[in-house]
């Protein structure tokens, strides 16, 4: 499997990076700004892809999900890049997308939507604050927009992901959220 994560230069990516490479035989192109030089220590790992880009980009978007099968886009996207998002994949070998996002304000909603009625295989993860120096995985999956926990940590979100691409088939066309236990 080869898995396209966009944004990679994020917070979530790492705990995720790592985690795939660890824990499946997937390779990964990383994707995002500069990430020649801020994810240069995967530069010599021979699964691992480097290619700058820009999520405002449809056609870097398209040129960098050829031959993958799943992507993660770690962002709240608003509408032109989860458009943007949409359309690169639409056109490419990659059919399975996982967003993280938040309970944010109506631009990243409407992100969402674009999201969810694609044609694409979608898992949409909303998530609460993330907690700040938390490195314990510890989660529940919900479908409630608010079970009242309040917190989630980074570790945590990037071992569901891992599970979600060890097993394509969960959580499919599905909008759900994480919450700390």
């Amino acid at each position: 499997m080869k898995v396209l994560i966009l944004a990679a230069t994020g917070q979530i990516s790492s705990y995720l990076i790592p985690d795939l490479l660890k824990q499946t035989d997937a390779d990964l192109v990383l994707f995002g700004h500069n990430v020649d030089t801020r994810l240069s220590q995967y530069a010599d790992n021979d699964r691992v892809t480097l290619v700058n880009g820009d999520l405002n980009s449809q056609k870097q978007i398209a040129a960098a999900a050829q031959g993958t099968d799943f992507a993660v886009l770690n962002l709240m996207a608003g509408v032109p890049k989860a458009k943007n998002t949409v359309e690169g994949l639409k056109g490419s070998t990659c059919k399975r997308l996982v967003v993280t996002g938040g309970h944010c304000g109506p631009a990243a909603a409407r992100g969402e939507d674009v999201i969810n009625q694609s044609p694409l295989n979608t898992t949409y993860i909303h998530m609460p604050w993330i907690s700040e120096g938390d490195e314990k995985v510890h989660y529940r999956v919900t479908h409630e927009d608010n079970d009242g926990s309040h917190h989630i940590s980074r570790p945590s979100v990037a071992d569901f992901i891992t599970k979600l691409v060890k097993d394509p088939s969960q959580y499919s066309n599905d909008d759900l959220a994480l919450y700390g236990d």
